[in-house]
């Protein structure tokens, strides 16, 4: 990493700092600092974007709960919506285990496999729309059962993503129902 040093203190320019290291081209004239360089030797955090003007506020993390008895299915998952959608992943390994999730704070999404051996999506589906805290939260339905997507979507879910699972097609149901959730 170069070292920086406070540039025109002799000749009472304003002090920019400036990386001392090689140039690029091989010249030896320091080049301008960049501006995670300034951030960093003012004590400030780089900024990501361009713009100027105060710091952005960083929009809430938004939490999304998989509910699925595969684990196979719930790691995947998992580190795909961590990854790509920028999410906080849940994960429950049945329909019971998701009720108790659900029942401490409530996600803003929810991915639930229907097919569980415990407590069936179907009922924790109903579970949650008989309970006011969680009554308003989507829920995206994981099946590779065709005949249960319309019961499922009777029962109030938003949406569903057949089993095997496109990853891709996931993360763009999750990025639309929480954009659509938000405003």
């Amino acid at each position: 990493m170069p070292q920086e040093r406070l540039s025109g203190a002799a000749t009472g320019a304003a002090r920019w700092p400036v990386a001392t290291g090689p140039r690029v081209d091989g010249g030896a004239r320091p080049r301008r600092a960049t501006p995670s360089e300034l951030a960093r030797a003012f004590g400030g955090t780089p900024r990501t974007s361009g713009r100027l003007g105060p710091p952005e506020v960083p929009l809430p993390v938004r939490t999304v709960l998989i509910a699925d008895d595969d684990a196979v299915t719930r790691l995947l998952v998992e580190e795909v919506l961590r990854s790509e959608a920028g999410v906080r992943v849940r994960a429950a390994c049945g329909g019971r285990a998701a009720i108790q999730a659900l029942a401490e704070t409530p996600p803003d999404l929810v991915l639930l496999d229907l097919m569980m051996p415990d407590m069936d999506g179907f009922a924790v589906l109903r579970w949650m729309r008989a309970h006011p805290r969680t009554a308003g939260v989507p829920v995206i339905v994981l099946t590779a059962v065709d005949a249960a997507v319309n019961h499922a979507l009777a029962c109030g879910c938003a949406g569903f993503v057949r089993k095997p699972l496109q990853l891709d097609q996931l993360v763009e149901v999750v990025r639309t129902q929480l954009a659509a959730a938000a405003g």
